[in-house]
């Protein structure tokens, strides 16, 4: 574990002072403060022109060899010395917000690397190359000779007791970081990581020889030091995912020479300490999970590569013997559940009853049973086992409990028996829903999968919905179906298919609505059964669908905000709210107006006929999401 930045540990060498500030060196003639190869081609067009010319440095009647000589003298020179020397794009522990203690922001460190104090007022600060100003530093900020300072990439937009705030934040899936002049146009300093993917407590930046490079251990405020040597080339696996009838043998490798790979097959992470060492091919012989990490001394590893190997053989008879051989418990063990004073024990329900009778009236034969779980795609979540099933810890058998304090980082895959679709990610996984979090409801939950630099990619980009125009998520959720399947009140009569009726209506009438498919489900190899995949209608669904920046939208799930989000950020909600009265039982002309200068009242009126169409009895106060733009 890193040792965190103490809260006290504020910006270096920043103080609010009156200086000279530095320019760009005479000489630079494109505006980007270098005096260059660029500035000798613009320097020849004007060549011999007049006065008015800007390569007429010494305000003489024409550009000549003296204007020349003076840009010579600044050659490869670089006006404002200062630098964007590291930063992090994912700050879990490193670095404390100064002015919000437990707060931990994206951060950015200026260095100035020359010999003078440089006055930083109205410099601008920017994500995103084209809109230079961004983000403008405030009045009376200097940056002395050889210090740094910390800037929090927060949206917060404000000048604290301690630190500056911008009005963005870093993605860790890679963009751009640029430091402008006061001018707005002038290019200081610049980073371009596009496609350089960020992890969490991971810093980026430049070491002692100015090659950006990651260091292990950050330093905020203070000089590079420990940069990786480099990174370490992902693990390979001789066979891929699916599904398979016979045994066979799965070798591992790596391309980076004097790499030592790890691998684990009890579902755990797979690091130096409790992974087994690989020294040659692995047997598998039934459903096997197989994990892998590489390390080597010096170099950032690898990431956790996963690899779900499904012998239909063992699902025909998985049985709670089955899975208590796999490290599964029984019964489930759980923090104590108040309500009703149901206690803390829930039975397990591992079996898979595709022997029993009514079952086999439907699909009389193990061929066609086998058939069926390959006929639609399959996704298998490979987690800790204790951070699934642990009376403690397990975010499963605590379904009920809420919040990121209950997610815990897990393994997606995603793939078809034809082999033609494919996609492992590293994720985190929680409980998701209402009454189907309760354990007295049963045994099957839904579930959430979020993309977090915490634990992989910040967004899954894989077309996994094939009508959606989107292929980009943040988030997935996977519906169990609570009140359409087998497993909830004990009911005999499932569809599995109100939702996605409801949502494919909508598509067809030209609302935004969620889109959705079906997958079979395993957990830790073992069937878990017929599950929704389907996109959350968050601030980043509405971004991706219809356009405008996540930030700007507003979500709210029943009333309730999203995310980040708190009640007093639902502004547009909350106004259409104060038009409705608990007492309004009729709505004037004028009040009705009003509102539909709030409300899209042609697309809530759709919205209002497939819910009643739809016979939807479990809704008003609840099962609803709104969005909306703020400022449009």
């Amino acid at each position: 574990m890193y040792p965190r930045i103490s809260l006290f540990l504020i910006v270096l060498g920043v103080f609010l002072a009156s200086t000279a500030r530095a320019e760009c060196p005479v000489g630079d003639l494109d505006d980007n403060c270098r005096v260059n190869s660029e500035d000798i081609r613009i320097f020849a067009e004007q060549w011999l022109g007049g006065e008015s010319l800007a390569a007429n440095f010494d305000g003489s009647s024409n550009v000549d060899l003296p204007d020349y000589a003076m840009l010579a003298e600044n050659w490869l020179e670089r006006g404002i010395p200062l630098r964007i020397n590291e930063f992090m794009a994912s700050n879990n522990s490193i670095y404390e917000d100064p002015d919000n203690p437990g707060e931990y922001s994206d951060w950015i460190e200026i260095y100035n690397a020359g010999d003078e104090t440089i006055d930083m007022s109205g410099m601008y600060i920017t994500d995103n190359l084209e809109n230079p100003t961004q983000w403008q530093i405030p009045s009376g900020v200097s940056l002395a000779s050889g210090a740094y300072v910390v800037i929090l990439a927060d949206l917060l937009d404000y000048q604290g007791t301690y630190a500056l705030h911008t009005n963005f934040k870093l993605g860790a899936g890679g963009e751009q970081l640029g430091l402008f002049h006061s001018n707005g146009t002038t290019e200081i300093d610049s980073v371009d990581f596009d496609q350089i993917e960020q992890y969490t407590d991971i810093s980026y930046g430049l070491d002692a020889n100015d090659a950006l490079r990651f260091f292990g251990i950050p330093t905020p405020g203070a000089q590079n030091n420990d940069a990786y040597l480099g990174l370490v080339a992902d693990t390979t696996f001789s066979r891929d995912r699916g599904f398979y009838d016979t045994s066979f043998s799965v070798e591992l490798d790596c391309e980076t020479p004097g790499a030592d790979i790890y691998y684990s097959l009890d579902f755990s992470k797979p690091d130096q300490v409790t992974g087994t060492p690989y020294t040659g091919p692995i047997s598998v012989t039934e459903t096997t999970c197989l994990r892998a990490m590489a390390f080597k001394p010096g170099w950032k590893p690898t990431n956790v590569d996963t690899h779900t190997y499904i012998f239909l053989d063992n699902v025909m008879v998985q049985d709670t013997a089955q899975a208590v051989a796999r490290g599964f418990p029984d019964p489930w063990y759980h923090l104590y559940y108040t309500y009703l004073d149901y206690g803390d024990v829930s039975p397990s329900d591992y079996e898979v009853q595709f022997y029993n009778p009514e079952w086999r009236a439907l699909v009389p034969d193990e061929a066609t049973l086998k058939a069926v779980l390959k006929d639609i795609p399959t996704m298998s979540i490979v987690v800790d086992m204790d951070d699934a099933f642990d009376r403690d810890t397990g975010f499963y058998v605590n379904s009920w409990l809420y919040g990121v304090e209950w997610e815990r980082e897990a393994s997606v895959e995603y793939f078809d028996a034809a082999g033609n679709e494919d996609f492992q990610v590293n994720c985190g996984i929680r409980a998701q829903g209402n009454q189907n979090r309760r354990p007295y409801r049963g045994q099957k939950h839904s579930m959430r999968i979020r993309f977090k630099n915490d634990y992989g990619p910040t967004k899954l980009r894989y077309p996994i919905f094939k009508d959606s125009p989107v292929d980009t998520f943040d988030s997935l959720t996977l519906r169990g179906g609570c009140n359409d399947g087998w497993a909830i009140y004990g009911t005999r009569v499932a569809s599995y298919t109100r939702d996605k009726w409801g949502h494919e209506t909508m598509h067809e009438m030209g609302l935004t609505a969620p889109y959705g498919n079906f997958v079979h489900l395993y957990i830790n190899g073992l069937y878990w059964g017929l599950y929704n995949p389907m996109e959350r209608p968050d601030a980043p669904f509405y971004s991706e669908h219809m356009g405008g920046d996540e930030d700007k939208w507003e979500a709210n799930n029943a009333g309730l905000p999203i995310g980040d989000d708190t009640p007093a950020d639902l502004v547009v909600w909350n106004t259409v709210l104060g038009f409705f009265p608990v007492s309004m039982t009729t709505i004037s002309d004028s009040e009705y107006d009003q509102v539909s200068e709030w409300l899209d009242m042609p697309a809530f009126c759709d919205y209002l006929l497939v819910y009643y169409y739809g016979g939807c009895g479990d809704w008003g106060s609840y099962n609803f999401y709104a969005a909306a733009m703020q400022g449009e």
